[in-house]
């Protein structure tokens, strides 16, 4: 710190001879005690990184800069004053000093939080960013937010405390109020006793050398900060080879990369490394990574060898043509570990506890119809309005929903549904398009676009839950691919980590996977259900509309249980109806067992419609053999599917024979089933079959012979309703089998299971 000047004149004269000695330039400063920004004197591009403040008295004043230091001073000048003036004086500059220091940590603080924010929503630099194309590097350490690349710089303790901004045409800057004394962006670990660490000035200097040797590196981001950092990184490595790799600024008077690079390299004990340019140095060329733009690599590993010789530390200078060990170092791949002493234990925070857990992802799954998203508002309307959830439990206080859905529009049916559960409409917001540089609307891409509504969430105060619906669509590639899954998914989990909020992705069941383990009936790769913590599934039971939610994965508390709801129509406002949840009781089992007990009733039914047709196929050959013809025929006109006569056959052991060369096949039951007397046939309906059911003599039932899955079977069962085969889709084919066995029958559906 500089002393006061002692200055007998009014303020303003004052402030200005006080900002001329420690070079800051100003335009208008308010006496008010409060600070001001103002501009370093040979900084032409005007970041305002200097402040003036001037007492409210109007006795003085303070002016910092980060560069030339601080300076308090006052009008009056102290010769003039008692010595009790003169040690109150001593006490304002004092505190002056004081509270400058505390303003400047409460800024940089404020600053450090900021800059985890940007870094924790930026993504990972774009290859074709000019600046990356122009230095010839790979952006190592860095990150990208719209075409900023983002350098974090760090203390020696490792908390992120700035970082430097680097647009596409090579301007700079810092995070305003973030600290860059004393820190740096390091490159590649730690130093080994055979691997040294290198220190220089910018970042893509760091690269060029990381990519050059594959030592680790610190990037100062300026020659003044050089010393700074290089004293912390003694501090931190005491026994470490440094070598501080200079800028050799030929070009500028008094050469400061060079001068500052060797201060620091004396201060710390370390080797000094200068580029090597050749008697042909290009114009401008000043820094190792100019020198690998011009040079090669192989130039700057030269110069990091040639280093004082740096026997001791790599060896003595190899052998024409021989592999330095040096290279072989750049050349070995090196896993980095961390402590578990040094990792800090946290506790599992939740939305709903044992539910869904906050800074993470869930799956909400089930079959079409169990209504999934009005689930998910069920939800919503807990959250944002603090209410209670169907365990029992309370939410804390009420929170804040973002949904995205590509299914439903928000006006006609999400908006009203959230009113019919109750839900705080000022609390709800929905991600629905991202204006572009010319102003132009594009659809929300949840698989592009993860990065802007990070941004937005800040810029809100972060939401409580997350909805992304359906989840799928969070996946760019495809979905049923693990790797795809995983990458695409991975902008998510980051959302969901930075903002501790919970993501409730919406999903389906896979087709014919009933009856399965119902974490893994999730439609798509099972990387899904790998990545989220928490796996939800719902079922119906359409026999008695009752619904259930059931946990069927978790990582991180119990994974059994459920809860039984139904749907209800309600009016949410005039002239709008609206579905809502309406909870019922707690569910003990697992999700198999819980799911299983809803959807069995379609098995019932099958079971039951097969035993009818049994019933049925009885009634027709009690009297006797009757053709298949016949059967098919009446069958299909009492709805019948033929597959489902077919295991009504098995069942009842019907015997098939050849009734003579022109008869076809006759159906028969074995003997002891039979009635005797010739009873006439009779159906379940009373009065034996209906005239429309009779087939006569002449019928033909004919159709191209297709083969389907059973799946396909099953869905056509569904869709044809009662489940009859058509006669003009289906042909009996008459010509039998050699022994006493099923008939082959060509039914437009497949063969036997």
């Amino acid at each position: 710190m500089n002393a006061p000047v002692l200055i007998e004149r009014d303020l303003y004269t004052a402030l200005a001879q006080a900002c001329a000695e420690v070079g800051v330039e100003y335009k208008e400063v308010p006496q008010n005690g409060r600070w001001h920004k103002a501009n370093i004197a040979d900084d032409t591009k005007g970041k305002n990184d200097a402040r003036i403040k001037l007492f409210a008295d109007g006795q003085g004043g303070h002016v910092w800069n980060h560069k030339g230091g601080d300076l308090v001073f006052f009008v009056r000048d102290d010769r003039k004053l008692t010595p009790a003036e003169l040690a109150e004086r001593k006490r304002v500059a004092d505190q002056a000093r004081a509270d400058a220091e505390a303003e400047q940590a409460k800024l940089a603080e404020e600053a450090a939080a900021e800059c985890v924010k940007l870094w924790n929503i930026a993504a990972n630099v774009a290859g074709e960013h000019p600046y990356i194309e122009r230095k010839g590097i790979k952006p190592a350490g860095a990150k990208q937010l719209r075409d900023a690349l983002l350098i974090p710089l760090r203390d020696a303790a490792g908390d992120l405390r700035s970082l430097q901004f680097i647009q596409p045409d090579g301007s700079k800057r810092f995070k305003t109020g973030g600290t860059v004394a004393g820190c740096y962006c390091a490159l590649g670990g730690k130093p080994a006793p055979s691997v040294p660490l290198l220190i220089c000035e910018g970042w893509a200097t760091a690269c060029s050398l990381y990519e050059a040797t594959r030592y680790p590196v610190a990037a100062a981001m300026n020659a003044g900060n050089l010393l700074a950092v290089a004293q912390a990184l003694r501090a931190k490595l005491p026994d470490a080879q440094m070598i501080v790799c200079a800028d050799d600024d030929i070009e500028t008077a008094g050469n400061p990369g060079l001068t500052k690079a060797r201060e620091a390299a004396k201060a710390i004990g370390a080797l000094l490394a200068l580029p090597d340019f050749g008697p042909e140095r290009p114009d401008g060329a000043t820094d190792f990574n100019d020198l690998a733009v011009a040079c090669g690599r192989g130039a700057v590993l030269g110069c990091i060898e040639a280093a004082g010789e740096l026997r001791g530390v790599m060896g003595d200078a190899p052998n024409p043509g021989a592999t330095s060990p040096m290279q072989e170092l750049a050349l070995a791949p090196r896993l980095m570990l961390q402590c578990a002493a040094d990792v800090v234990p946290e506790a599992i925070t939740w939305l709903w506890p044992d539910w869904l857990p906050a800074g993470k992802i869930s799956i909400l799954a089930g079959s079409p119809g169990t209504g999934k998203t009005t689930l998910a508002l069920a939800i919503s309307a807990v959250v944002t309005t603090g209410g209670i959830w169907p365990d029992g439990s309370r939410m804390k206080r009420p929170g804040h929903v973002l949904i995205w859905s590509s299914e439903d529009d928000p006006a006609d049916t999400l908006v009203p549904r959230l009113m019919a559960a109750g839900a705080d409409l000022h609390r709800v917001h929905f991600a629905q398009a991202v204006a572009d540089e010319n102003g132009e609307l594009q659809p929300f891409d949840p698989a592009r676009d993860m990065h802007l509504l990070s941004e937005r969430l800040i810029e809100m105060g972060g939401a409580d839950l997350l909805i992304v619906d359906p989840i799928v669509s969070a996946v760019s590639g495809d979905a049923h691919r693990v790797n795809d899954v995983r990458r695409n998914l991975q902008s998510l989990v980051d959302v969901a980590a930075t903002h501790r909020c919970a993501v409730l992705g919406i999903s389906h069941f896979a087709k014919g996977t009933k009856g399965g383990s119902p974490a893994e009936r999730v439609i798509g790769s099972q990387a899904f259900v790998a990545l989220a913590r928490m796996v939800l599934v719902a079922g119906k039971d359409e026999a008695a509309e009752r619904r259930i939610l059931a946990r069927a994965k978790s990582n991180i508390s119990p994974d059994d249980g459920g809860v039984s709801y139904s749907i209800e129509q309600v009016e949410a406002g005039i002239g709008i109806t609206a579905s809502r949840i309406v909870w019922g009781e707690l569910i003990q089992g697992t999700a198999r067992e819980i799911l299983g007990a809803v959807e069995q009733e379609d098995d019932q039914e099958e079971r039951s419609e097969r035993d009818e047709a049994a019933d049925f196929l009885r009634s027709l050959l009690e009297a006797g053999p009757v053709s298949a013809k016949v059967i098919k025929a009446d069958a299909a006109g009492a709805g019948y599917a033929w597959r489902t006569i077919e295991r009504a056959k098995r069942a009842l052991d019907v015997k098939v024979r050849k009734a003579g060369m022109k008869e076809g096949w006759v159906w028969a039951l074995p003997a002891e089933d039979r009635h005797e007397g010739g009873e006439p046939r009779h159906s379940l309906i009373g009065g034996g079959l209906r005239e429309s059911w009779r087939s006569s003599g002449t019928t033909r039932v004919c159709g191209e012979a297709k083969t389907a899955s059973f799946a396909e079977v099953r869905e056509d069962r569904h869709d044809t309703g009662s489940g009859g085969v058509r006669p003009q889709d289906a042909e009996i084919d008459t010509s039998g089998p050699a022994d006493n066995t099923v008939p082959v029958v060509n039914d437009g559906i497949g063969g036997e299971l």
